[in-house]
């Protein structure tokens, strides 16, 4: 099915992106973070809403609210991220194809409830900055248009400084980001 839906993607002509100003789309994302600090991993999958504005043929913006949950330790401890994310894009129109690189700014809510040591449950709520940059390609096809996005992310804690190295959330992470994403240009 995948292998049908690219050849599909470069078979069949679409439509100019110069003539295309705003797109509202729906977005899957799945993240593989790791803490800087101790090498902790969290997988953390969702989705959300982007709105996307695009300047002539070359530059874009993307505004994006996603909601990622993930879970570890059969559900002792589990994540809720709510991102919001302020991207910049520069497109290469290839006629057909768009593949364009991003860069990317926002700031994240996170909640985590964990079971501790003596069996209590524990709830937190964080915030962190974090940062993107990444490569895409977006196929057309009349006014949808389906993109696939590889996202570098680094993240941190608004409280970095006095974070304990076995935090929840840790202190700094980074790690990436894959977006499959639907968009309707109007």
């Amino acid at each position: 099915m995948r292998k049908a839906l690219l050849a599909a993607m470069f078979l069949f002509p679409g439509v100019s992106r110069a003539d295309v100003l705003w797109g509202l789309g729906l977005r899957t994302s799945a993240q593989a973070i790791r803490s800087f600090d101790t090498g902790d991993r969290t997988a953390l999958a969702g989705g959300g809403l982007q709105l996307r504005v695009r300047f002539g043929a070359t530059w874009g913006l993307e505004i994006a609210v996603e909601d990622l949950r993930g879970n570890a330790a059969d559900g002792a401890y589990r994540r809720e991220s709510c991102p919001m994310t302020v991207t910049g894009s520069y497109h290469f129109d290839l006629g057909a194809v768009d593949f364009y690189l991003l860069a990317g700014i926002g700031g994240t809510k996170d909640e985590v409830s964990y079971v501790d040591a003596k069996g209590m449950t524990i709830e937190e709520d964080v915030r962190e900055t974090h940062v993107h940059l990444g490569v895409g390609v977006e196929r057309l096809f009349g006014p949808i248009g389906l993109a696939a996005e590889l996202r570098g992310v680094a993240m941190w804690r608004k409280d970095a400084d006095t974070t304990m190295p076995y935090a929840a959330v840790p202190a700094k992470a980074g790690g990436a980001e894959l977006n499959l994403i639907g968009t309707y240009y109007f």
